[in-house]
């Protein structure tokens, strides 16, 4: 759990930099995503494309060759990964 928190503290704070090929995210906020969703046990070997919600307050992560999509929401402070 302290994984999770200390990551979703990583995505909070590095959300000024823009990087073009992952839609206006971080190389860091790429990686820390993809740790956020391997702690909750899901599989995200590599990251195909991550794109962060129109409206602010989550990502749109797709990985391992487009084969999963997961959503990552900030609920209540917390980072929820859901399977999309």
């Amino acid at each position: 759990m302290k994984t999770i928190l200390i990551t979703a503290v990583v995505i909070s704070t590095i959300s000024s930099t823009v990087f073009a090929a992952f839609n206006h995210v971080t190389m860091e906020q790429v990686q820390a995503a993809q740790a956020i969703v391997k702690a909750y046990g899901y599989t995200c070997d590599t990251v195909d494309e991550m794109q962060p919600f129109v409206f602010g307050g989550g990502f749109t992560i797709h990985c391992n060759n487009w084969k999963y999509s997961y959503k990552l929401e900030d609920k209540g402070g917390r980072w929820v990964v859901t399977v999309d």
